[in-house]
């Protein structure tokens, strides 16, 4: 308990101690479960608002993390495969320019589809739905 208690006033009071989220759990658990008697009542729900309030951010964040990985992920298989089915059909892709960021895909030497370097992938994405309906229409000549 002391050392939690050492550990919670450098990161809570002075500012000079990361709490691991291990020990802020494992000394809130103490906190509720048999709280010190030298500390006042008004004290020790301090303690506990703190480190909920620092539990529950954290766990926050982590889905938040876990949800924009699983986003990207799932964005990610989307634009492989419609890569891939553009490659198997005959696309291809290439930089315009030697130093622009920009690349062009093409089929049949007509451009479909085109991104720029430094651009919201989930833009790129939808935008790539997009032109695969282009990318159709060239493959039955309808364009």
């Amino acid at each position: 308990m002391n050392e939690l208690e050492r550990k919670y006033t450098n990161f809570f009071v002075n500012h000079t101690e990361n709490m691991s989220i291990a020990d802020a759990e494992r000394y809130l658990e103490l906190l509720r479960e048999a709280p010190p008697k030298w500390m006042s009542a008004l004290d020790i729900d301090e303690r506990i608002t703190n480190l909920r309030r620092y539990v529950e951010k954290h766990c926050y964040i982590e889905k938040q993390r876990a949800d924009r990985v699983a986003r990207d992920r799932e964005q990610g298989d989307i634009y492989r495969s419609l890569t891939d089915k553009w490659l198997a059909a005959g696309a291809y892709y290439s930089p315009d320019e030697k130093y622009d960021p920009r690349t062009t895909w093409y089929y049949r030497d007509e451009s479909f589809f085109s991104w720029k370097s430094g651009e919201s992938f989930a833009k790129v994405v939808e935008r790539a739905q997009e032109a695969d309906v282009e990318f159709e229409e060239l493959r039955k000549g309808e364009r």
